[in-house]
């Protein structure tokens, strides 16, 4: 078989006709070919070579074999990693990673799997092996597949959309929606760009309804399952909590949307976690999967945060640059309706139509998208409820001074931590506070043992002292 293949392959290299090579074979060298042999001269497919009984040790049938059973499947390499995918649409070129899986076994199995059912004889383990093994070794690696693609991209991806723009087609039910939000055209404008992958600001979304059953689940669940599929997914408080936080940015790699939904814990964009992620791609940071190596890479995901609570924020401009804070009403004259998720689906072209026009308005230089006065007042409204609790503390039991007096550090923390500062990150926040609102300076006494003392505040009610006196 051997000669045959190597034969056709150099013909087709040369861009000759096999059929010349053909005319050259003596019909007695005709008389003693097999079946499979004259198949595969006449149909040219080297996959009619593949048989329970095949020669073992032929490299190249050997690898032939492995790549007629493996064909679906490809690999890519990324920041020193192997990743194996499976082919889910030639057409679109569409493939669904299998990176929490040991690559080996998945390919192993798929082989003996197939070789059964086209032999009617099984593989033993070791010759699956030797197969896969010559298929990872010739096999040519591919582009890591993008998270989403659009129609017409040539390239891989996870999901490519089926949806597109149309301004013909009515969106009354996501127009119910919309018409509750705050902002409803920085809303469809986020989801726009994030959508067709024109966006490269770190903004993410925080959509906040007290009321619950608003319709905040309902779009997240449309416009996750149906616009992105596979490329989006979903996180819970579980995600960011101190035992699982160190995998949160596994769920934001291979995806262009992820989903917080009925988020409780209003400060979690104060967290290294959250400013770990909201980099949107611009940062390497640290991607770590259970059970499997930790390594180096950047993201790609926007999230888009669903809570019944506002979020808990400072005025770190970090933190309020990214946040694109949208506020939805509760539903008036309205009941849960479980057939809304089949209309706001029917409704997906008509709705891109909308959300394209507002994206093109609110954000030209596809990096920050506009918002109106509302939003930027409900933000300042935020930082300024977070500082409120630390000015009620302050105000009862202190005041600001001249420079030159100061208070010993462990008399206001110990005052604070009777009043609810025991907190390590909560006094932390307070001493900031201080810091940054009432110009109190932190000096350590190197020559008094390095006591830590406040300098310019005083206890509340004392009189003015003429000199630098540590007031106790």
């Amino acid at each position: 078989m051997d000669f045959f293949i190597r034969a056709r392959r150099a013909a087709l290299k040369e861009g000759r006709c096999f059929d010349e090579i053909k005319e050259h074979i003596a019909p007695a060298v005709y008389k003693e070919l097999d079946e499979a042999q004259l198949e595969l001269i006449n149909s040219g497919d080297e996959k009619s070579i593949v048989h329970a009984d095949i020669e073992k040790g032929n490299p190249l049938a050997d690898l032939i074999v492995a790549q007629h059973f493996l064909t679906d499947f490809r690999i890519a390499e990324h920041e020193g990693q192997i990743f194996l995918f499976k082919i889910t649409s030639e057409e679109d070129k569409t493939v669904v990673p299998l990176y929490e899986k040991d690559y080996v076994k998945v390919l192993k199995r798929e082989l003996s799997i197939r070789w059964l059912d086209q032999t009617a004889e099984p593989i033993s383990p070791a010759r699956a092996g030797e197969l896969v093994q010559y298929w990872f070794n010739h096999e040519q690696n591919i582009e890591m597949p993008e998270p989403m693609g659009l129609p017409g991209d040539d390239k891989w991806c996870l999901h490519r959309s089926k949806y597109k723009p149309d301004p013909t087609v009515e969106f009354p039910s996501w127009k119910r929606i919309l018409n509750r939000m705050s902002d409803a055209e920085a809303f469809a404008a986020w989801q726009y760009g994030v959508w067709a992958g024109l966006y490269k600001g770190r903004q993410f979304l925080w959509l906040h309804g007290p009321n619950g059953e608003d319709g905040k689940s309902a779009i997240a669940r449309v416009v996750g399952r149906n616009l992105y599929g596979p490329a989006h997914n979903a996180i819970s408080n579980a995600s960011i909590s101190s035992g699982e936080k160190r995998f949160l940015t596994s769920f934001f790699e291979n995806a262009a949307l992820v989903i917080y939904p009925d988020a409780s814990n209003r400060r979690c964009l104060m967290s290294e976690a959250f400013k770990t992620v909201a980099s949107a791609g611009s940062d390497p940071v640290l991607i770590e999967r259970k059970g499997k190596q930790a390594y180096t890479a950047t993201l790609k995901a926007y999230m888009w945060i669903c809570s019944n609570y506002a979020p808990e924020v400072t005025n770190n401009n970090f933190i309020t640059s990214r946040l694109l804070y949208i506020h939805i009403d509760k539903m008036v004259d309205e009941k849960p309706d479980p057939t809304v998720f089949s209309r706001l689906e029917a409704e997906l072209p008509g709705f891109l139509a909308y959300a394209k026009d507002c994206y093109e308005k609110l954000c030209p230089d596809n990096y920050r998208i506009e918002t109106n006065a509302s939003t930027l007042e409900s933000v300042a409204g935020f930082t300024d409820e977070f500082y409120e609790e630390f000015s009620m503390h302050f105000n009862k039991y202190w005041e600001k001074s001249d420079a030159d007096e100061m208070l010993a550090a462990s008399k206001v923390r110990d005052l604070s931590k009777d009043n609810g500062f025991s907190c390590n990150r909560r006094y932390g926040e307070f001493k900031r506070w201080m810091t940054e609102q009432h110009g109190i300076q932190i000096w350590k006494d190197s020559d008094n043992g390095g006591i830590v003392y406040y300098k310019g505040m005083k206890p509340k009610g004392a009189k003015q002292l003429n000199s630098a006196k540590p007031n106790f």
